[in-house]
């Protein structure tokens, strides 16, 4: 049945659009039928018809819509996208025009503004690069730094983040003719802005001179990190395994894990049809040359089972795909076949999956309507929105061949299960992600990928049977980024929309509320589109105004992907808190605190922690701070007051000392501060007369406090005054000298010659000085000194006669005496150290302990007559 269609203009084109999904739905259903092939109904005009090996071919949904939809490209070198409607059927979104054949085709966001870019591959011509601006697509390779060279035959694509920086690289596969075009394969990293670099050599990938049509990358070695499978078309040309050293770094591994096999490999189709938790791989093979089926064993080596579990055609295959057809758990394979040359065509394969991937029958001719379509590519998608995989060929037919899956309308059809993903924290499209499926007590395990099988894109949705099971136990999903999430108890029959980080997402606020604080709302996830409470705003924070309900919408691919939570907040109101505060009787002397505040505070003070309520506790005053916190301890709010006490007790002393050393020091004292009546005790001495040494005073106010203070009382030294003698001798030869001490320095000297000052006088003769001494602070000490002339007057029998002893010095009277005689003696320095008064006629004797050994003698009458002058 062919209904009506409408026309849709597009670029000058008139194309017939298809019919909606309720026609097809009309189609009839054949009792044994897996597929129906609906192309009639779906007239989408692509071919490789006289191309070299083929076209790309890409099944993703390149508008972030939710439906899957198909860029195709065409022997002619023009690409050709459909647009899938919500309302069912596609209508063409664009065509890319060129001469040189796509020969690969991927979707992914090369410039991280969540959008879809698109990188072609061409036969014979540059890179090609297109930038979403928009609606437009605006070629930019050139600019983006991928390297341009017009005889490069350049093959399927595979993209991914290999080195898991959040953006996404690309893996370019190089055909040669061996003459023209000679490039290793190119890996291009991606700075996150969308520029790329060619890091071939350095990362060791670039596979030689060899003819590569695609490669698939997978985490073979399960560390974490995405390696590279490479499938070259020759057998000359062994396949490659390229193990991720993680440090931007490879290792061929081929030989070292089995996946060295040198055939004309066409199609890298990676899947886990045996549910073991593990890869299997499957590469097909040119006519009479067996495809291959690689199981991975225990000890991580892969094995060649292709015979043994009926998946070894021997017709020219392409491209391959895992499926699963009946939603039973387990993937089925379809593989495409394009024989050489194309008059005398043959079936492709339908290898149906049994007992859990034990075994694998041919069921095409039973399942897969015209199953002679010429074809390269098979793309899994849902081109009918009922959740069930359908599938699209790209071959020889003018127009794509369409398979609607046909198991919904069985009597009791299986259930299923839709997943896409949108990462956060990893590459937005989640490439490279691993879903794990729980359901009905299997475990399946499918790749988010972007580029694989033979030049095909797939969708990025991925498809799951569930059985007869009507719960899903979990999702898990090992996203790029390393995290690890599950979702539990998800209903069958669920078109699943998983976003990175939202199992634990939940909206936070900095600042908790407290009373006074700014507060902040702080959204949990990476979000390019962000509203609350319906506004826009630029930040992953937002600073809260008021208290009230905060509803955060976030959006994902315009709106594929949301994610919304609430976050109710309000401030605390502030601590109320009252403090009881007694004096103390004396300064610096500790007081009673209490206070009070809410029962369901804390008072913290000085680091300790107490009761709401507290009373008599015991506190110096002064500056006081008390926190209160709330029961969370999150909320803590400090209080400031000042802890009052009487003014300090002080005594103030006046203090007179003693100027001279008869004189007595005095000092006056009094109270002050602390409460009035003082009482003063200056112990046993008398202010006025105080005695040398230290004196102590005690002051007691009216509430009993105290101050001692004492004073240090110094009476100064008596005044002394040594007199150093010169006699006179010759005549005006004569000098004094005055050695002062005592008293307080400085001196001043008065004598009565009436010089001033001078503690010496030179030039002096035979008489008597005298001088007053006067210190600093007043103090006198008068002095006189006899001063002598010392020349020579011989004694004899008139004059007296002089006389040494052992024990003394005898003087015997002169003859011409008077009556009383005084003797003086002298010592060396002219100083008289005696003077003895001599009356008679008898000897006199005076010991050695009064007279110095040696001096001098001077015997004269009281008039000052002299009789003799001599030392002795």
């Amino acid at each position: 049945m062919y209904l009506e269609a409408t026309l849709l203009k597009l670029r000058g084109r008139t194309f017939p659009s298809v019919v909606t999904l309720a026609m097809v739905m009309s189609v009839p259903s054949h009792s044994m039928a897996q597929w129906d092939d609906v192309t009639e109904f779906y007239p989408l005009a692509a071919t490789t018809q006289a191309s070299y090996l083929g076209t790309a071919f890409s099944v993703a949904d390149f508008n972030s819509d939710g439906l899957d939809d198909i860029t195709a490209a065409n022997s002619d070198g023009t690409v050709v996208a459909y647009v899938q409607l919500p309302s069912g059927g596609f209508e063409e979104e664009f065509v890319l025009d060129g001469t040189a054949q796509a020969q690969g085709i991927v979707w992914f966001d090369v410039d991280g503004d969540d959008d879809l870019d698109l990188m072609v591959t061409r036969r014979f011509a540059p890179i090609e690069l297109y930038i979403r601006d928009g609606q437009e697509l605006e070629e930019s390779a050139a600019s983006s730094g991928i390297p341009m060279n017009d005889t490069w035959e350049s093959r399927g694509i595979a993209v991914a983040d290999y080195d898991a920086d959040g953006d996404l690289d690309a893996y370019i596969s190089m055909y040669h003719d061996g003459s023209t075009g000679l490039s290793e394969n190119l890996l291009l990293n991606n700075d996150g802005q969308g520029f790329f670099t060619d890091v071939t050599a350095t990362a060791g990938v670039g596979n030689g001179l060899k003819h590569s049509f695609q490669s698939s990358w997978f985490d073979f070695d399960d560390d974490g990190d995405l390696d590279l499978w490479v499938i070259n078309d020759r057998n000359s040309f062994p396949n490659a395994m390229y193990a991720n050293n993680g440090d931007g770094t490879f290792l061929d591994l081929s030989i070292e894990v089995g996946l060295n096999q040198g055939i004309l490999a066409m199609t890298a189709t990676v899947g886990d049809p045996d549910n073991d938790g593990d890869y299997e791989l499957f590469c097909s093979n040119v006519e009479d040359a067996a495809n291959i089926y690689l199981d991975k064993n225990q000890g991580g080596i892969y094995v060649e089972v292709g015979a043994d579990f009926g998946l070894d055609g021997m017709q020219y295959s392409w491209g391959g795909c895992w499926v699963d057809v009946e939603g039973d758990m387990d993937a089925d394979l379809m593989v495409a076949t394009y024989r050489f040359p194309n008059s005398l065509p043959y079936k492709n394969y339908y290898y149906e999956n049994h007992f859990g991937g034990v075994i694998f029958t041919d069921e095409t001719d039973t399942y897969w309507p015209n199953n002679q379509t010429q074809l390269y590519c098979l793309g899994v998608c849902d081109f009918n929105q009922d959740l069930a995989p359908d599938l699209i060929g790209l071959g020889n037919s003018p127009f794509l061949q369409l398979l609607q899956n046909a198991t919904p309308e069985v009597a009791a059809p299986n259930e299923r299960l839709v997943v896409q993903l949108c990462g956060t924290f990893s590459n937005r499209w989640a490439v490279g992600a691993e879903v794990w499926v729980h359901a009905g007590g299997v475990s399946q395990l499918q790749l988010v990928s972007a580029g694989t099988d033979y030049v095909t894109q797939q969708s990025w949705r991925r498809y799951f049977g569930l059985g007869t099971a009507q719960v899903v136990d979990s999702v898990e999903v090992d996203w790029p980024s390393g995290l690890h999430e599950v979702w539990y108890d998800i209903p069958a029959g669920t078109d699943l929309r998983l976003i990175e980080g939202t199992t634990t997402a939940a909206l936070t606020s900095t600042g908790a509320g407290c009373a006074g604080e700014s507060s902040w709302l702080n959204i949990p996830l990476p979000c390019p589109d962000v509203q609350v409470n319906g506004l826009p705003v630029l930040s992953d924070s937002l600073f809260m105004e008021g208290e009230g309900t905060y509803v955060v919408d976030c959006v994902w691919m315009g709106g594929l992907f949301e994610w919304s939570d609430t976050l109710v907040w309000a401030e605390q109101a502030p601590h109320a808190m009252t403090i009881q505060w007694t004096e103390p009787d004396c300064f610096n002397e500790p007081g009673s605190l209490g206070w009070n505040t809410d029962s369901t505070l804390t008072v913290e003070l000085s680091g300790l922690s107490f009761s709401h309520s507290i009373s008599n506790l015991q506190v110096l005053a002064g500056p006081l701070m008390l926190t209160t916190v709330d029961s969370s301890g999150v909320c803590a709010e400090m209080h400031e007051f000042e802890l009052t006490q009487p003014v300090e007790l002080e005594l103030y002393i006046e203090y007179e000392p003693a100027l001279c050393f008869e004189d007595s020091a005095q000092a006056f004292a009094a109270g002050y501060g602390g409460t009035p009546n003082y009482i003063l005790n200056w112990g046993d001495v008398n202010p006025l007369m105080l005695p040398e040494g230290e004196v102590v005073l005690h002051l007691e106010d009216a509430n009993g406090c105290t101050v001692d203070s004492t004073i240090v009382i110094d009476i100064p030294e008596p005044l002394t005054c040594e007199v150093l003698v010169t006699p006179e001798d010759v005549g005006n030869d004569g000098a004094l000298e005055l050695v002062l001490g005592g008293g307080t320095p400085p001196y001043d000297v008065l004598w009565n010659t009436g010089s001033e000052s001078d503690s010496v006088l030179f030039g002096l003769s035979e008489g008597l000085y005298s001088w007053v001494l006067l210190d600093d602070n007043g103090c006198l000490l008068f002095g006189v000194q006899d001063l002598i002339n010392v020349g020579v007057v011989e004694p004899d029998d008139q004059t007296g006669q002089l006389r040494r002893g052992p024990s003394g010095l005898w003087l015997k009277p002169g003859s011409t005496w008077s009556q009383t005689v005084q003797a003086d003696f002298f010592d060396v320095q002219g100083r008289m150290v005696h003077s003895a008064v001599i009356q008679g006629e008898h000897m006199q004797r005076w010991g050695w302990d009064v007279l110095p050994s040696q001096g001098l003698v001077w015997v004269h009458d009281t008039e000052g007559r002299t009789y003799f002058r001599s030392a002795y």
